[in-house]
């Protein structure tokens, strides 16, 4: 059994790629495009693996892996690079231990390194892409549109370095949350009699309690991108969630997770905590101000999937420093922070003051 696969197209035998326009398969040499269903997965394609699933306990057993065939050897580079060899032309692919989806640099054969897929946990699902690459490039350019503050020369001369479509790992968790949390309420008065102006403000203890079911939390997977990134491409719509297989990884990087899901597990407790505190504050009315204190929560029904989520990532630089940008591959939404213009933020502030001193004196001297 062969761990490196390469899809090929039945009309011309070239490598096929997984089309996010058309959500079909479509081959570059031939312009043929296929039906998805024509590249189902065969078992053989995989190190047979099971996963077990404790859903709707409080324990989760994240999964036991067990190889068809425990004698099979890598050639194993080091610890974190192993060499394979491409099914098209032979050559030596020399990868990290992490990828699961790659380019060939010397015939250019789309490759999917199936063990790697089973020796870890095998996707439960998997959102394609929807938006490529040219999406990706024309959402940089809009994010740097009408930006008074961004350097000419960035808009001008700047360049994308890099841009890659690749499908992320990430943990989806489900959790329900129960409990109680104790909030200061205070209100405000405000009075006059005809010497002095009066606050007055009453401090109320105020505890609200309640349950609630989340479905669906994501956590990035990948300890090599930058977490606050990832969130805020979010969310996904996980109704386009789709059975894996691997020919949606055709034409794109991937990368198994190198975080494992215990690793992740009180982020999302806290990113459900937060919620429900803000939930539990929405129900309490009739106050000025709300200052949570304290809460006692407990957590049940915790279920745990692993999937596939579509990102393109863009490098750029300028003055020899690298600008980060992210795309959601499903709903298109761009993030990245942009550089400043310090001279024209320096200029636009001296003539704010200028102008907001000669308002005030023409007002002095009415």
């Amino acid at each position: 059994m062969s761990e490196v696969l390469d899809h090929k197209c039945p009309s011309c035998g070239a490598s096929v790629v997984f089309d996010a326009g058309s959500q079909m398969v479509s081959c570059p040499s031939c312009g043929t495009n296929f039906d998805i269903n024509e590249f189902v997965d065969r078992v053989e394609d995989f190190q047979k693996a099971t996963v077990s699933y404790n859903e709707g306990a409080n324990d989760f057993k994240s999964g036991v892996l067990e190889e068809e065939n425990e004698n099979q050897q890598k050639e194993v580079i080091d610890d974190e690079f192993q060499m394979y060899t491409c099914n098209s032309c032979a050559a030596q692919l020399l990868c990290d231990e992490n990828t699961v989806a790659t380019r060939c640099p010397y015939c250019d054969s789309e490759v999917v390194f199936t063990g790697r897929v089973s020796e870890q946990l095998k996707p439960d699902f998997i959102i394609p892409f929807k938006h490529d690459k040219e999406a990706a490039k024309k959402a940089l350019k809009d994010h740097t549109k009408n930006k008074f503050l961004l350097p000419k020369v960035f808009k001008d001369e700047n360049h994308i370095d890099e841009i890659k479509g690749i499908y992320v790992p990430y943990w989806i968790f489900d959790y329900k949350i129960e409990g109680s949390a104790n909030f200061t309420g205070t209100k405000v008065r405000h009075y006059s009699d005809s010497e002095y102006n009066y606050t007055e403000t009453r401090y109320y203890d105020i505890v609200a309690e309640g349950d609630c079911k989340f479905y669906s939390v994501p956590a990035d997977g990948s300890s090599k991108l930058d977490d606050s990134l990832m969130e805020s491409i979010e969310p996904f719509d996980y109704q386009d969630n789709k059975e894996f297989q691997t020919i949606y990884l055709s034409g794109f990087l991937s990368e198994r997770y190198d975080v494992d899901e215990s690793e992740v597990d009180e982020i999302v407790k806290n990113r459900v905590k937060n919620t429900f505190s803000d939930e539990l504050a929405n129900t309490i009315s009739g106050y000025t101000t709300i200052h949570l204190d304290r809460s006692n929560y407990k957590y049940y029904d915790k279920n745990v999937r692993y999937a596939m989520m579509p990102v393109w990532i863009l490098n750029t630089s300028w003055k020899n420093k690298k600008y980060i940008f992210a795309m959601n591959g499903q709903t298109g939404k761009f993030v990245g922070d942009l550089p400043v213009d310090w001279f024209k933020f320096i200029a636009v502030t001296l003539i704010s003051l200028i102008f907001f001193a000669i308002i005030g004196f023409a007002i002095f001297l009415r």
